[in-house]
């Protein structure tokens, strides 16, 4: 239960949607709505359909097949060791003690969304990149229509991407530049 109330407060507020607006776009009370992001009440079906529909999102995006601590553990760790930081230098760049970075990693403790915020930006990533396990992934990607499909699955391009995840701001303004020169050339 704590899971899908966490998955659910974290997809909303990434959206930036009140609790008054989520209730107003489902038809639940916001203290209904709360106690289901707090892990207090087990939603019904029909409840976590209308959340999944307000946050434009699958119902399987709410449920999520593994523990969503251990889905942040595995992705945190991946993502800082392929961005060669420390626990060390993760934490001093997002804010938070070594510790936490350590226990999220081991999936010994769960983040407010404020602190995963911090440590996705500090990545270079998105918070729903941290919680979505690989099958709702594939599940993402194959709602995309197949000429973006059969691009974002290359793996030379998915190389290419995680390489820019790396780039530091300076270094991705620049790409975007040079992008936008080849895209629109000025004589």
């Amino acid at each position: 239960m704590e899971d899908i109330g966490h998955r659910i407060r974290i997809f909303r507020q990434e959206n930036g949607i009140t609790l008054a607006e989520m209730a107003a776009r489902t038809g639940l009370s916001p203290t209904y709505i709360s106690e289901i992001e707090r892990g207090k009440v087990q939603p019904s079906a029909k409840a976590l359909r209308k959340l999944a529909k307000a946050l434009n999102i699958p119902l399987s995006h709410c449920l999520g097949s593994d523990s969503l601590q251990q889905v942040i553990a595995q992705k945190l760790k991946w993502a800082r060791k392929m961005r060669g930081l420390t626990q060390k230098e993760l934490a001093e760049k997002a804010g938070v003690s070594p510790g936490l970075i350590g226990q999220l990693e081991m999936g010994r403790v769960s983040a407010s969304f404020k602190t995963l915020e911090r440590i996705s930006r500090a990545l270079g990533v998105s918070v729903c990149y941290l919680i979505l396990d690989r099958e709702e992934l594939d599940e993402l990607v194959a709602s995309l229509n197949p000429e973006l499909r059969k691009i974002l699955t290359d793996p030379r391009v998915q190389v290419i991407l995680g390489s820019i995840c790396r780039l530091n701001d300076e270094q991705l303004r620049l790409l975007l530049n040079f992008i936008d020169v080849l895209s629109n050339p000025r004589l």
